[in-house]
């Protein structure tokens, strides 16, 4: 109550918060992964979007930025009625509606404007985008395009669909065939992710420099295989997972306002948990084959690459593509 009723805007304090948020900004433009972050964004929402911008800001915000700015931005953006709590713990609905009393009673409205970004359109056609990180020993990979959002029907038959592809670890395709068969990565994975906006597929993962147009070309093969494939295994593998884990994954207090916040975020229902197991329950290969002709889509989506160009920037050609498009600039404009 404090905090949001009488802020102390503090000069020191501010200063200190710009200061650490431009060194954090300074050590993310030198990290391959982070860059790869931000060039996915930026191909997938455009150099326009909102979306594309980095939480950090960019040098220019960080220069321009004042006290001033933030007290405008927390009178027109802070409400009470944009507002919810979320409270998980050893505590009676009572009491926490009792220590939140004087908030209720003394926080006052204002007419928030929120800022809105046009969902974009997914990709026709693959194309390759590269960021070049002269002598790197390692390359970067994200692939993906805009897919399902967080409320969309096939939302949740999406992640089962996905879990032998990528989500499960070493029970995924993508981990047995690049990182056990090949040993061209530690790690890779796929996944959909996305809030009542947007939504993403993408695969991530970092290998080994001089194999990454194998690498790709492995990718690229096991989606166009996967749902041609799945087999009855597949699919047990799969419903035994996703039947067995809630037990265990919902136990701390961390896990329960997490299901607390996607019920209030999404408007789910608040068995939404027992939903999803009778889901996937009920799903079969054919569901599956169908969900991956939909969405695993490796003749259009966006390949993001960050590397060394002097050695791999030529050789993704062979990828089938087309050449690769080096997006240095664009990516530092981001920051800068």
């Amino acid at each position: 109550e404090e905090a949001l009723l009488e802020t102390r805007w503090d000069e020191t304090e501010f200063e200190l918060a710009v200061s650490r948020t431009r060194d954090a900004l300074i050590a993310s433009t030198g990290d391959p992964n982070v860059i790869a972050s931000r060039a996915f964004d930026l191909v997938t929402y455009g150099p326009d979007s909102m979306r594309t911008i980095s939480t950090l800001g960019s040098q220019t915000s960080l220069n321009g930025i004042t006290l001033d700015d933030l007290k405008a931005w927390k009178a027109q953006n802070l409400s009470p009625h944009m507002t919810s709590l979320r409270i998980v713990g050893n505590v009676t609905e009572d009491d926490a509606m009792a220590a939140l009393k004087g908030l209720s009673e003394n926080w006052s409205r204002a007419e928030v404007n929120l800022a809105t970004s046009d969902r974009p359109e997914p990709p026709t056609t693959s194309k390759i985008y590269f960021y070049d990180i002269p002598g790197a020993s390692q390359s970067v990979l994200r692939f993906g395009y805009p897919s399902l959002t967080r409320t969309d029907a096939d939302y949740d038959r999406a992640r089962f669909m996905n879990y032998r592809l990528g989500g499960g670890g070493f029970a995924s395709r993508l981990t047995q065939e690049l990182r056990e068969g090949k040993g061209y990565t530690y790690g890779v994975r796929s996944g959909f992710s996305g809030n009542d906006e947007i939504g993403t597929f993408t695969i991530s993962s970092g290998v080994r420099s001089n194999v990454t147009l194998e690498a790709s070309e492995l990718i690229k093969d096991i989606m166009a295989d996967y749902g041609k494939t799945f087999t009855e295994n597949d699919l047990a593998v799969t419903q035994s997972f996703y039947t067995k884990s809630p037990a265990r994954q919902f136990e701390s207090l961390r896990a329960k306002l997490n299901i607390v916040s996607d019920i209030v975020e999404y408007d789910l229902p608040a068995d939404y948990v027992s939903g999803q197991i009778e889901a996937v329950k009920t799903l079969t290969v054919s569901d599956v084959k169908d969900l991956a002709a939909s969405l695993i889509r490796p003749d259009a989506m966006n390949y993001v690459v960050v590397g060394d160009a002097e050695t791999q920037f030529e050789r993704l050609s062979d990828l089938g593509y087309g050449d690769p498009i080096l997006i240095n600039d664009m990516v530092d404009d981001l920051t800068d």
